[in-house]
């Protein structure tokens, strides 16, 4: 505590009386360091110069160790050195310029072997399927110590059933300054089946109502099945896309497709023909008896 009591009120004479100044005199420096440890520093090269006559100070390390200006030395992580430089010259008092220098790592750990790209699998037969994958090895430049977690959602570890869609397994790497790095690995199960239909809707021929243009028709939807557990059912007809099992079709033969669907885009067809009857509405015609006249009225079906 004396000898930097002693230096501060030397310094602080120094800048008063005497006439040597630095020209390159830093201040404190940190150094953020996402590379790898050691870090190799340069030794500052700091120049004085005697205001009076404009010749150069004489400079010198005097902190310890007592390293040479311009050389290269090796620091580790976290680390922190105090420079010392003295300038002197005749006649005058020495000054001294004195900085730190902190080393910081600051690079994440990192883990070299993290898949870039999603893990695909198929599965046609259920709703989930096996997956695999290798457990990512975090790294780290400074070569410290590395605590990691691994964190899955939901918690596994290979191998697994994961279902239909996208899971995200993450992996993270704490090194020993406290910097983090990460894996995400994305394992999608793509379901590539196709649902099963046991069973289309029939062809069938209706009448329309007596002078009616068109007959509306109401049928039971298909049995159909998909390992997803979920299928939606869509019908055509004459550009019309609807999904209730139900339409007016007009006087004549109109075909039905049916389109059904899971729910990640697997789809079949089938189809079947809805036939219209139309019926004329009346027609009347006249039959003799002997004492008086029979109105028959019969109706004419008419067919297209």
């Amino acid at each position: 505590m004396l000898l930097t009591f002693l230096i501060l009120i030397l310094r602080i004479s120094n800048l008063v009386n005497s006439q040597i100044t630095f020209d390159n005199c830093p201040g404190d420096e940190t150094i953020n360091n996402t590379g790898a440890f050691p870090y190799a520093y340069t030794i500052p090269v700091i120049t004085a110069t005697v205001n009076s006559s404009g010749l150069a100070a004489d400079v010198q390390i005097t902190s310890t160790p007592a390293y040479f200006p311009g050389i290269v030395v090796n620091f580790g992580v976290n680390y922190v050195i105090i420079l010392q430089y003295t300038a002197f010259a005749n006649g005058e008092t020495g000054v001294i310029c004195e900085f730190s220098v902190t080393f910081l790592d600051t690079g994440d750990p990192y883990y070299p072997d993290c898949p870039t790209e999603p893990l695909v699998f198929n599965t046609s037969d259920s709703n989930t399927t096996e997956t695999t994958w290798n457990e990512p090895t975090p790294t780290d430049a400074s070569s410290g110590i590395i605590s990691e977690s691994a964190q899955t959602n939901p918690a596994e570890t290979s191998p697994t059933n994961f279902p239909i869609g996208e899971t995200n397994l993450s992996y993270t790497a704490t090194d020993g300054s406290g910097n983090i790095g990460f894996c995400i690995i994305t394992v999608h199960v793509i379901d590539i089946g196709d649902p099963i239909v046991t069973e289309y809707p029939n062809d069938t021929t209706i009448d329309t109502d007596s002078g009616q243009p068109t007959a509306l028709y109401n049928w039971t939807a298909p049995v159909a099945t998909d390992n997803s557990g979920t299928v939606v059912i869509f019908y055509k007809t004459y550009g019309v896309t609807f999904s209730s099992p139900s339409y007016n079709f007009p006087i004549g033969a109109s075909g039905v497709t049916v389109n059904v669907t899971d729910l990640s885009g697997n789809s079949v067809s089938g189809t079947f023909t809805v036939t219209v009857k139309g019926i004329k509405q009346l027609s009347i015609s006249t039959a003799q008896t002997k004492n008086k006249r029979l109105l028959l009225i019969l109706p004419i079906p008419t067919f297209s």
